[in-house]
């Protein structure tokens, strides 16, 4: 069996940037494996989060410009 390295709690509950990954010790080529999973393009999550339109809504922000929002029915 195949050993799978403990999610750093900086990345546990909430979507990250493989960037933000990075800076908490967690290589590019590990967020392919399966104790992560994809939410959009460079925006991941651990793979035990549960998914919601909040954690969604969350991963939707860090994909877009900075300064975008939001609004009506998202969250």
């Amino acid at each position: 069996m195949p050993y799978r390295a403990p999610v750093p709690e900086e990345l546990r509950g909430r979507p990250f940037t493989s960037a933000m990954a990075e800076q908490a010790g967690v290589p590019r080529r590990r967020l392919r494996n399966s104790g992560y999973r994809q939410l959009y393009r460079d925006v991941y999550v651990a793979a035990a989060e549960p998914d919601s339109v909040r954690l969604r809504c969350e991963g939707a922000l860090l994909a877009v410009p900075a300064g975008s929002a939001l609004s009506h029915w998202s969250v």
